[in-house]
């Protein structure tokens, strides 16, 4: 989760740190980034999250595509797999799919008034307004990654990538 949000906030941070680790390691950086990567996905597989932390994972591994990774893309099938079930834990299914309910898109109104919450609870309302998490709806967010990986590498290769995954995810 930590890492995660390192990786939204600053992808250089991340991958400087990959290199410190594989230097320190003596191993090549795409060995180190694979074996996170595996780890990764397989906590996010079978490890239970909350909504927050399936959200938070999954747009940090999507922002990964655009790197144009070997590494990351031959992960593509199983990072896509955790992305759908993400959208169906966040946005549910149905007719209101496309709504993220972690999504604070600027509503105020289910807020408690200011004057009747603790300190504690303003800081946490602040953070909130700020975090990705809150402020980016998930669905989107995937669609802009997808997006950028298409005008970036053409659609050729994006389809390829789609290729790669289970008949019932491309559903």
């Amino acid at each position: 989760s930590i890492l995660a949000r390192v990786l939204l906030q600053n992808q250089v941070f991340f991958f400087q740190m990959l290199n410190t680790i594989a230097s320190n390691s003596q191993k090549q950086v795409a060995e180190v980034c694979g074996d996170y990567l595996d780890n990764w996905l397989e906590h996010c597989e079978t490890d239970a999250q909350s909504t927050v932390d399936k959200k938070l994972n999954t747009m940090a591994m999507l922002s990964l595509i655009n790197t144009n990774s070997g590494v990351v893309l031959e992960r593509f099938a199983s990072i896509l797999s955790i992305v759908v079930e993400a959208l169906h834990s966040v946005c549910g299914l149905g007719e209101d799919s496309h709504l993220d309910r972690l999504w604070l898109n600027g509503d105020t109104a289910d807020l408690p008034d200011d004057s009747q919450e603790t300190e504690h609870e303003k800081r946490k309302r602040q953070l909130s307004r700020q975090d990705p998490v809150h402020t980016l709806n998930l669905r989107d967010y995937v669609i802009q990654e997808l997006m950028t990986y298409q005008r970036a590498h053409g659609q050729s290769a994006l389809n390829a990538l789609m290729n790669t995954l289970d008949p019932k995810i491309s559903e």
